[in-house]
């Protein structure tokens, strides 16, 4: 009886081993299917994403500080008061990169949408890495 039980055990464990491909020369990337490559990008954007959250949480009254004088500058110039101007082609030409398209701040925000649903995986990884950066700060 006792011996049926052990018999069974082993069964069990065999079955355990090569549901989870213990022995197999099958690595995880390739049951997961999924490539080296974005393993990189989710892996780099959860670590740039744990230094922005850790850095936010160290410098949050420098960063809340920053954040004002913008919206200061912000308004002053709807008031009319000063005025900025960001020459994006003279930037463009001085880091040496070809304008593909024109630049407007009215399509960035539907850009980084678009570019979140596309790479969802790397977008999550980067959000977990921002949180343990908040927690770990």
């Amino acid at each position: 009886m006792v011996q049926n039980e052990l018999q069974e055990s082993v069964g069990q464990v065999t079955q355990a081993a090569e549901a989870v491909s213990i022995g197999k020369q099958t690595s995880l990337l390739d049951k997961l299917q999924i490539s080296r490559a974005l393993l990189f990008d989710v892996a780099l954007f959860a670590g740039i994403g744990f230094l922005a959250g850790f850095l936010m949480r160290r410098f949050a009254s420098y960063l809340i500080a920053f954040v004002l004088f913008c919206i200061g500058l912000l308004i002053a110039q709807e008031m009319g008061i000063v005025i900025f101007q960001i020459n994006t082609q003279q930037i463009f030409h001085l880091v040496g990169v070809q304008q593909s398209f024109p630049v407007s701040h009215e399509l960035l925000v539907p850009f980084l949408i678009e570019w979140a649903r596309t790479n969802i995986i790397v977008a999550i990884g980067g959000i977990i890495g921002f949180l343990l950066g908040l927690q770990a700060g």
